[in-house]
């Protein structure tokens, strides 16, 4: 099955790009609840550092493997999306690239977690979007692509998205770690599952925790260490929120696009990270 289409036997099925794009940091999540019969555009923006966030949710929606409508909202697998809330809209192209996933063989075909993810980390977006009476160009600004769908959250994630690194214009670094599911819904895993992709060019990683690598989450007062250990591979981030207050998007989700990283001895260029949590006590949380 092609990795973008709805899932229909799932009762979660989430959508959401992310890009930086002048003053205003875009992040759009299109979320299908099978269970409770309805959908959501959830937008999670910035505009020259102000936080907000914007819910939009109704019973008039349908999925397809040609088209995702929530409301007047509408997203395309061949890469396009139009639509609005409140004051925001917008008129989205992209190109996708290569798509990556940690499961594999059987394991992703029964897929066993709660939550199963696809991210595409080279996705580059054109097009247009609109804040109030504001307009923005979109011209082929590199960005992340997911989706993801299962039976219900993970109850605890941290997630970290990283697409812009000074002299380094193809890395990408995505990653979910220290997410803590259940086995088909009933068992909790016994360890956490943490998932890094790092691309860079022709180079792709995909290092899974208790797979092919050791993945440690090291919660710290500001933001979060990652120490991920592979056959012949070893690499460390360090991610923090940064200045900008993040925003509080619901279902306990914490979320930034304006965090701070270092992945390895490169740093992200500063303000433009992803980073999000969900089920961690503090310090992890900001505040």
């Amino acid at each position: 099955m092609d990795p973008f289409s709805p899932r229909d036997e799932a009762r979660l099925d989430y959508w959401f790009w992310k890009f930086h794009v002048g003053e205003l940091a875009f992040l759009v999540d299109l979320i299908v609840r099978r269970g409770a019969g309805t959908a959501e555009v959830r937008v999670s923006q910035w505009l020259r550092g102000t936080g907000r966030v914007v819910h939009q949710e109704t019973r008039e929606w349908s999925a397809s493997d040609s088209e995702i409508r929530i409301g007047e909202t509408t997203l395309q697998p061949g890469g396009r999306s139009v639509g609005s809330a409140e004051d925001i809209s917008w008129d989205l192209t992209w190109t996708a690239g290569r798509v990556l996933s940690g499961l594999r063989g059987l394991v992703a075909r029964v897929q066993p977690f709660d939550t199963t993810i696809v991210v595409w980390p080279d996705a580059v977006f054109s097009g247009s979007v609109t804040v109030g009476t504001e307009r923005f160009d979109v011209r082929e600004i590199p960005g992340a692509l997911y989706h993801y769908w299962g039976r219900r959250l993970p109850d605890r994630w941290v997630w970290l998205s990283a697409t812009q690194f000074e002299g380094h214009p193809n890395r990408r670094v995505e990653g979910v770690f220290g997410v803590r599911t259940r086995l088909f819904g009933r068992v909790p895993m016994p360890t956490a599952v943490s998932i890094l992709w790092t691309t860079d060019s022709d180079l792709r990683e995909e290092l899974v925790g208790n797979v092919n690598a050791m993945i440690g989450v090291k919660p710290l007062a500001s933001g979060v260490t990652i120490d991920a250990r592979g056959i012949g591979k070893r690499h460390r981030l360090t991610a923090s929120w940064g200045e900008v207050p993040p925003n509080d998007i619901g279902e306990g989700i914490i979320q930034t696009m304006h965090g701070d990283l270092t992945f390895d001895d490169l740093e992200a260029v500063p303000g433009t990270v992803g980073l999000e949590v969900r089920g961690y006590p503090s310090p992890l949380r900001p505040g």
